[in-house]
């Protein structure tokens, strides 16, 4: 066996053996910086995948812990410059986006700072990998995604309301508060009973970096929300809880997962084409946006830390180019082109 196998074997045993500590890998150091409802996922997954870009995992050890034990804080300069070069074939070949393959470098970048934290490597290490290996790569993809039209939630409001168990009720709720708020899974699942105000439609969120905001409810919306909570009665806790198939409301909330879940059933069961629970909230920045509001306004509705990221869903660029493009469509003689009528070639 070549010297750097053996020597990245006996590195990886160590890791195994239980030898590096919870509070000493950088692994766990660097997601203890996010939540554990949406972005701290995000992240493991993340490194789940550079963990497999960096070293292959052995048969004897779970995927879902391979990342958990790569000994991180040897990552060299020539591996960050491989697998940033792997990355750039991917967003090149479309398989990954900019942004995507940027979170990916983003969260390498991460946990070689926290191996600097922890005094595995010194500040010249850290900071040839990370300024000079690991540097951005540049592009922009299309958002992802689609637009909700009206008509589709309401179909997919009656065909979930239709049933009337308890199920039904909530679901027909949960999606009306994301058409009506545009809030993220997270936000939505972590609705609690005691801090919805009735009286002026609004629950609170609380979104990325532990950020409140009153989140407001149009009337249809919270009529919707108004059945769910009577079936609830006096209960504190989540909003959104987990229902058996005898129509039991439990105490444990929706997670994330279970949301899109339950949007992806009822769409199909209405039989609308594939739409997640972000698209209404991209639906809704486009709107708020077309109808004039300010984009700081719409910026702290959605509850976006940038203003830049609320502009990526603005459809008016879109309208103008199009526009523009109409107006092109024209003969040189005043007609449409392909109307047999078009002047001279």
């Amino acid at each position: 066996m070549p010297d750097n196998q053996v020597a990245e074997g006996a590195a990886v045993a160590a890791v195994l053996a239980g030898e590096m500590p919870r509070a000493r890998n950088p692994y766990h150091a660097y997601l203890a910086h996010f939540d554990a409802a949406e972005s701290g996922p995000t992240m493991r997954g993340c490194l789940s995948r550079l963990a497999g870009l960096l070293r292959p995992r052995p048969p004897d050890v779970d995927e879902s812990r391979w990342a958990e034990l790569i000994p991180w804080h040897q990552v060299d300069y020539a591996a960050a410059v491989a697998v940033r070069k792997v990355i750039a074939v991917r967003v090149q070949a479309k398989a990954w986006s900019p942004s995507y393959g940027n979170k990916h470098l983003a969260a390498l970048r991460g946990v070689i700072a926290q191996a600097w934290e922890l005094g595995y490597i010194d500040a010249d290490t850290r900071d040839r990998i990370n300024k000079k290996a690991l540097k951005g790569i540049k592009g922009k993809h299309l958002p992802a995604g689609r637009n909700i039209d009206t008509e589709e939630t309401v179909r997919l409001l009656e065909v979930t309301a239709a049933g009337g168990r308890p199920a039904d009720v909530r679901d027909a709720a949960l999606i009306a508060v994301f058409h009506s708020t545009g809030g993220r899974c997270a936000e939505v699942a972590g609705l609690q009973v005691e801090s919805y105000d009735h009286a002026r439609r609004a629950g609170q969120f609380t979104g990325k970096g532990n950020k409140e905001r009153k989140a407001f409810l149009h009337p249809e919306a919270a009529a919707c929300m108004d059945a769910w909570l009577a079936l609830l009665g006096q209960r504190r806790g989540p909003i959104f809880r987990r229902v058996d198939r005898w129509g039991n409301i439990g105490e444990q909330p929706l997670t994330g997962a279970g949301i899109r879940d339950i949007i992806d059933r009822r769409r199909r069961a209405a039989g609308l084409k594939p739409l997640s629970s972000h698209d209404w909230r991209r639906t809704l920045v486009g709107d708020m946006l077309e109808a004039g509001q300010d984009l700081i306004t719409v910026q702290e509705f959605v509850g976006h830390a940038r203003p830049e990221t609320t502009a990526i869903y603005d459809r008016r660029p879109d309208g103008r180019m199009q526009a523009a493009a109409d107006q092109r469509n024209l003969g040189r003689t005043g007609t449409r082109l392909g109307d047999g009528n078009q002047g001279e070639p």
